[in-house]
C-alpha cells in the first residue's frame, strides 16, 4: 500500500471497502465457524458472538510464536466476556478474517480475496476494524483522513452503511487484534531497531491501554 501513489491508494482503499461489504452482505441466523462445506451450503458450528470470538482468540494463542506475554490472552478473554451484552448485538455475516493486501486479487476494474482459512461467520464491524489496522495503521498510513474516508466511502457504497456497531466494539477488537503483536514478541524484536527490554515496555503499555479500555 505505502509504494503506491496517493491517488491509487485511495483508489484501492475504496475497492477493497467495496469487496468488504460484498462479503459482508451474506447475513446468516448465528454467528459461528465454518467447518466444511461445498457449493450447496456451509456446514457451520455455531455460538453467540462472544463464545466465536473467544475461540478465535484460543486459536491465536494456539499459532503465537512466543509465550512472553501469553497471559494477555486471559486478560483479553475476560475483557471479551465482560462485554458479552455489547458484543452479542453484532450482526451475523460472512467474513474473510484477514483482509491483508497479500490477501486482495486485483484486476483493472475490481478486487477480491484470496486464502479463506480463517473466514467464518463473524462480526462485520471487526472485519472493517481489522481492514483499516492493517492496511492503514500498521503501515503508519492511519492518520491520512482521505485513505480512511475513501476505505469507509467504499463499504457505504455497498452495503449503504458502515456496520453497525463499529464505533461501539472498536475498543474491544483494538484489544484483541493487539495479541497478534504480543503474542510474536519474539518476531517484533527480530524486525525492531530498539532492545527487546524496549520492545516489551511498549507492549506492555499497549495492551495496558486497550485492556483499560474494555474493563
Amino acid at each position: 500500500m505505502a509504494e503506491l501513489s496517493k491517488t491509487k491508494r485511495t483508489t484501492v482503499l475504496q475497492q477493497i471497502g467495496i469487496a468488504l461489504a460484498d462479503v459482508n452482505s451474506q447475513e446468516f441466523e448465528q454467528h459461528s465457524h465454518i467447518v466444511g462445506g461445498d457449493a450447496d451450503g456451509l456446514i457451520l458450528d455455531t455460538g453467540s458472538w462472544t463464545t466465536i470470538l473467544v475461540e478465535r482468540i484460543e486459536m491465536m494463542r494456539e499459532l503465537a510464536s512466543s509465550d512472553r506475554f501469553e497471559h494477555y490472552y486471559d486478560e483479553v478473554i475476560e475483557g471479551v466476556k465482560a462485554n458479552q451484552e455489547r458484543l452479542d448485538l453484532a450482526p451475523a455475516t460472512l467474513v474473510h478474517g484477514d483482509p491483508a493486501m497479500p490477501n486482495s486479487f486485483r484486476s483493472e476494474t475490481t478486487l477480491g480475496f484470496i486464502d479463506w482459512e480463517i473466514a467464518h461467520i463473524g462480526d462485520p464491524a471487526r472485519e472493517l476494524h481489522r481492514a483499516q489496522n492493517q492496511l492503514l495503521e500498521s503501515r503508519d498510513l492511519g492518520d491520512d483522513e482521505r485513505l480512511v474516508t475513501a476505505l469507509h466511502d467504499g463499504y457505504r457504497q455497498r452495503a449503504g452503511s458502515l456496520p453497525v456497531g463499529l464505533d461501539e466494539r472498536a475498543s474491544i477488537y483494538d484489544a484483541v487484534r493487539f495479541l497478534g503483536t504480543a503474542g510474536f514478541f519474539d518476531k517484533v524484536v527480530e524486525f525492531s531497531d530498539e532492545s527487546p527490554e524496549e520492545v516489551a515496555t511498549w507492549i506492555e503499555a499497549e495492551m495496558t491501554e486497550r485492556l483499560t479500555a474494555i474493563q
